[in-house]
């Protein structure tokens, strides 16, 4: 059982580091290549939607096929479109790269954590998955800190395209260390005649029965529109005033990543106040307005540490979310209904990275940063409306 939870949090590491190595210079690399902040956009967009084509299907075939398959499916594809980020000069190349690096998310996304689940449970794994998933978060927060101080470092040194090279690199081992050290014994293939098809269907029914899992769903809509903003404009944003340097980028991106750790960690403050919905509704509410301060502030030291703590709002959303799907997902299609989650989520983003992206052709950063706040209370709102009568809190 501890082997399993190493391995996982092993793999978990390799992967993430070796894509957070180009995190902190990520916009910033393609404005020098001639795109515009919308067109950046764009390129996302372009990401956004092929997830959602995908993720459904990879995580069916992960149900029917192994995780453990398409998790070295994953791992091929992110190979091959970081390969083709560092070889590509403009935004065509760029869109292709990203329609590879979906593929290989969606690949690993509903996978990779239903392995673990499944085979933890088949052991008799008796603790809370909120204590899982928020050490999976911690580790994916560490293993981010680490790649993109890696990638600071050289970034100044070797250019920004070098990275995507290592990026591949690290991509390569996981796959080769995924395919000798995961062993799958939970296999649902040999149970069932269920189509791709029929089991999106079983995994949808779930999330239409269940009054809990359409609220997660609806919230983390709404965090992820209004997240759009920051995750793309940050670096334009607070570049300018770092002098422009690389390395300076990538230790502010090592805060933000350290504070979103924190937050990873306060899983247990659901308890404390009245359970993880409500708890995910005020990590919505008070990340959303020091959105809005780190834009009206103009001291830079004062911007950074009001966006520390909305960072620490994000961090915390995160186990709990994936606590929420995992307790409520029954396991022969828990890696569907992750998806499912994924492919829905991907739309709210796409049409976040539209929505924000143009309006920065009209308005400066930081206004678009407080129309995206303003929005979350005003989809707040709505939601409350639907959430009136079904007791959800």
């Amino acid at each position: 059982m501890k082997r399993i939870i190493r391995v996982y949090l092993f793999l978990l590491f390799i992967s993430h580091f070796g894509i957070a190595i180009v995190f902190s210079t990520y916009v910033i690399f393609l404005q020098r290549h001639g795109l515009s902040l919308f067109e950046v956009n764009i390129v996302n967009i372009v990401y956004a939607i092929s997830v959602f084509l995908f993720e459904v299907p990879t995580g069916a075939v992960a149900d029917l096929y192994g995780r453990k398959n398409s998790f070295l499916v994953s791992s091929v594809f992110m190979f091959l479109g970081c390969l083709l980020y560092g070889l590509f000069d403009s935004m065509t190349g760029f869109i292709i790269a990203e329609i590879l690096l979906a593929i290989g998310s969606t690949c690993a996304s509903g996978s990779f954590e239903a392995w673990v689940v499944d085979e933890l449970e088949k052991l008799g794994y008796g603790n809370d998955l909120k204590s899982l998933m928020s050490k999976s978060a911690s580790t994916i927060h560490i293993a981010i800190i680490s790649g993109v101080l890696f990638g600071g470092l050289l970034a100044d040194i070797l250019g920004l395209n070098i990275l995507w090279f290592l990026s591949a690199l690290f991509n390569l081992i996981t796959l080769l260390l995924s395919y000798f050290l995961m062993k799958e014994t939970v296999m649902y293939k040999s149970e069932t005649k269920n189509t791709c098809l029929q089991i999106t269907k079983k995994g949808y029914k779930q999330i239409k029965a269940s009054k809990l899992l359409k609220a997660v769903i609806i919230l983390d809509l709404i965090l992820v529109f209004i997240i759009q903003a920051p995750n793309m404009q940050w670096q334009p944003l607070f570049s300018p005033l770092l002098g422009d340097s690389m390395f300076s980028l990538s230790l502010l991106f090592i805060a933000l990543m350290v504070s979103a750790l924190i937050g990873s960690t306060l899983v247990g403050l659901s308890k404390k106040l009245g359970g993880k919905i409500r708890l995910l509704k005020m990590v919505i509410l008070y990340g959303s307005l020091l959105v809005i301060f780190t834009a009206l502030f103009q001291d830079l030291y004062i911007m950074i540490i009001v966006f520390l703590a909305h960072e620490l709002c994000r961090g915390l959303f995160v186990p709990i979310k994936f606590a929420l799907i995992h307790e409520n997902a029954e396991s022969k299609q828990r890696a569907t209904v992750v998806s499912l989650f994924n492919m829905i989520r991907s739309l709210g983003g796409a049409v976040g990275l539209f929505v924000f992206g143009y309006l920065t052709v009209f308005f400066s950063i930081r206004t678009v940063w407080v129309i995206a706040g303003l929005s979350a209370f005003i989809l707040l709102f709505f939601y409350y409306l639907w959430d009136k009568n079904k007791n959800t809190v």
